[in-house]
């Protein structure tokens, strides 16, 4: 009798240690391992002009200046260029429009936290002034578990002050909602949504003080990712793919109008 109980008793665990494996630490190795490697040209300063008839208008109209700041979703983490990332690829369908000429410069970084940003991308942001500011930054806030309600809020509260002093535009990306995310099943994703929702509530909160939107990605890019993930995320079931950033493209537009 101890002899069976014992061993249904080492079956259950062996059931709860292999599917904790498979919960926390596959997804992560998993991610790490197919994640795009950025290529040289995502970072530093990039020149984008109109083609065809509209150079002459570019040559004729002032430089529209653009810094993106934050972490793998603001680098473009996920595709192979900086040319499918989310801030280019709006620039590219939206800002042109208007500005023939733009002087496009990142400083993300991959794996950077809010409070990351402060000390390091914004240093070098503030030694130039840009007309335009995208940040998506949050994501590695809710998975390191070392950030809480209070230090997130301090952390935005910061880099907010920072950025409104700067007087630039500002276009803030909202933490997408990890429940969609094909490699990381219940009950992470379900905790991590939760906690992704109170992070993107607070950054809204803050954010309403200076009259900035912050930009819906966490509701209004879900069904299409959950419907399709094979199309909106990359090969590493973590990160957006260029369609997914195209998609969050479109969430900006809908709810930014420069």
């Amino acid at each position: 009798m101890l002899k069976n109980n014992f061993i249904i008793l080492l079956t259950i665990v062996t059931i709860i240690v292999v599917y904790i494996i498979i919960l926390v630490i596959f997804p992560y190795v998993y991610a790490i391992k197919l994640q795009v490697t950025m290529a040289p040209e995502n970072f530093g300063k990039q020149i984008l002009t109109l083609k065809g008839e509209d150079q002459q208008s570019a040559t004729n109209n002032p430089t529209f200046k653009i810094a993106v700041i934050g972490d793998s979703t603001a680098a473009g983490q996920g595709t192979d260029s900086i040319k499918e990332s989310v801030a280019w690829q709006y620039t590219e369908k939206y800002i042109l429009k208007k500005y023939p000429k733009v002087e496009y410069t990142s400083f993300a970084k991959v794996g950077s936290r809010v409070e990351d940003i402060t000390p390091v991308q914004l240093e070098e942001l503030l030694k130039n002034d840009y007309d335009l500011i995208f940040v998506s930054t949050g994501a590695n806030n809710v998975t390191d578990f070392k950030s809480n309600n209070d230090s997130y809020n301090k952390s935005v509260q910061a880099l907010t002050d920072k950025l409104v002093a700067t007087k630039s535009k500002i276009i803030w990306l909202s933490i997408p909602d990890f429940i969609t995310s094909p490699i990381l099943l219940p009950p992470l994703n379900i905790f991590l949504s939760n906690r992704t929702r109170e992070f993107n509530q607070q950054t809204t909160d803050i954010l309403k003080k200076h009259n900035i939107k912050l930009v819906d990605t966490y509701n209004k890019a879900r069904e299409p990712f959950a419907r399709d993930q094979n199309k909106y995320f990359s090969k590493d079931k973590y990160h957006p793919s260029k369609d997914g950033y195209a998609l969050w493209v479109e969430v900006i537009n809908e709810d930014i109008k420069l």
